[in-house]
């Protein structure tokens, strides 16, 4: 049976979140998860509920992540496919 595409267990929904943590932790220096929130003036709980694949991201979410840790997009979302 295929996964459901809202489901957080979508192979999708966890290389997102893990795209976003790998980014998080490979700029310099590494940006915590209370600074990333900080940055998007965001709950620092929201950082720890997306990464560990608690919650879903949203396209225009997942651009803000990137912008805040100075990362391109296309790069973050690059790393979501692979």
């Amino acid at each position: 049976m295929a996964t459901s595409l809202r489901s957080l267990h979508h192979p999708t929904a966890k290389a997102i979140a893990e795209a976003i943590k790998k980014a998080r932790e490979g700029v310099h220096p590494v940006v915590s998860q209370r600074e990333l929130a900080a940055r998007l003036e965001w709950p620092h709980s929201v950082i720890g509920m997306i990464e560990s694949g608690q919650r879903h991201v949203r396209v225009v979410e997942l651009i803000a992540i990137a912008k805040a840790l100075g990362v391109p997009p296309e790069k973050l979302f690059r790393l979501c496919l692979s």
